[in-house]
């Protein structure tokens, strides 16, 4: 099964302030979807 993960608005303004304070949660979010995308049933 093929996943979409979309991001919002809401949670782009909030991310963009953590991102300042913590350099690798880029690559933790990164890493985030590209699990989702290959299972989604982790979202659940």
């Amino acid at each position: 099964m093929k996943a979409e993960v979309r991001i919002t608005k809401s949670f782009k303004r909030q991310a963009k302030k953590l991102l300042k304070k913590y350099a690798s949660l880029s690559k933790e979010l990164f890493d985030l979807q590209e699990q989702l995308k290959k299972n989604p049933e982790l979202s659940n």
